[in-house]
């Protein structure tokens, strides 16, 4: 969960000794624990185990992200996407059941779906992270369980790409506000975003485009055009101060900075306004007073 406002400690929810047995060992976190019954409950509701966990999991961390401004971050990616719309037709489901997991929605953003399964691969080895499964994954008593181990290995062998049918059922979103606070609408798209210039020059062409495209997102703009973000990477290469624009954003970097990107009616571009009898300074929706002397 990341959270935009303070530090906050890390929670687990988490279920089955195994998987406890290795969390316990592996991560550092507090041991503070609220157990539920969540069998009875979901015998009760008339849902399976994992529906069960899966709302309150996600009821206790949106109390949590509204409380400190944040967002929810999951580990979702393309064959997820694939294993769910599956889950969802064979259960009735309709259009929307292909319009699931989107990059951003209900405050919950998936950064993986950028990546695809190769590019995950690969950095997982090059990081040398740690995998883990939970030990209910291998069984097939789950509807998901037998879709990802009979039905998806079938899929792929004909032919099916996850990574290109998640993308053609999610490229045709409008571009909107979603990662900032919505408690205060004159801070909801910020001034200008900064990305970090190391993040760029680790990532392929192809997976900077589509990170700079979802920065622009998040200011309420279109994406690049791929002619212009052609002669961006070309400046960027050349690790030079530059200033580019397009018809809605200049985009600005020195040779030491990270690059800005700066809505053209971006309060930061409005002259200042002085309010002598105030005595009060005005400029990017802030204002502070000046002193006499």
């Amino acid at each position: 969960m990341y959270l935009s406002s303070r530090p906050f400690d890390p929670i687990q929810f988490r279920t089955g000794k195994k998987i406890f047995e290795y969390a316990d060992s592996t991560f550092p976190f507090s041991k503070i624990f609220k157990k539920k019954n969540i069998p009875a409950l979901s015998r009760r509701l008339g849902k399976t185990l994992e529906e069960t966990g899966r709302a309150f999991r996600y009821k206790d961390l949106k109390k949590i992200s509204d409380q400190y401004e944040g967002y929810i971050v999951t580990g979702h990616h393309s064959s997820d996407y694939l294993e769910t719309i599956l889950l969802n037709l064979i259960r009735g489901g309709g259009w929307n059941s292909l319009r699931t997991l989107g990059w951003y929605e209900k405050n919950r953003f998936r950064p993986l779906f950028a990546f695809s399964q190769d590019e995950i691969e690969t950095i997982l080895q090059s990081e040398f992270w740690k995998i883990f499964e939970d030990e209910s994954n291998n069984s097939d008593e789950y509807l998901r369980n037998r879709i990802r181990s009979y039905i998806i290995p079938l899929l792929l062998r004909e032919g099916a790409n996850p990574d290109r049918i998640y993308k053609n059922f999610h490229r045709i979103e409008k571009p909107v506000s979603k990662i900032f606070s919505k408690k205060n609408s004159d801070h909801k798209i910020p001034s200008f975003l900064k990305i970090d210039i190391w993040v760029l020059n680790d990532l392929s062409q192809r997976e900077r485009k589509f990170f700079i495209d979802r920065y622009l997102r998040s200011l309420n703009l279109y994406p690049t055009t791929r002619n212009f973000f052609r002669d961006l990477t070309d400046l960027l290469q050349k690790e030079n101060s530059f200033s580019l624009e397009n018809k809605e954003t200049w985009f600005w970097k020195s040779t030491s900075s990270d690059l800005y990107l700066i809505p053209k009616n971006s309060p930061c571009l409005r002259e200042f306004r002085f309010e002598p009898k105030e005595m009060v300074l005005k400029w990017n929706r802030n204002q502070k007073k000046s002193l006499q002397i």
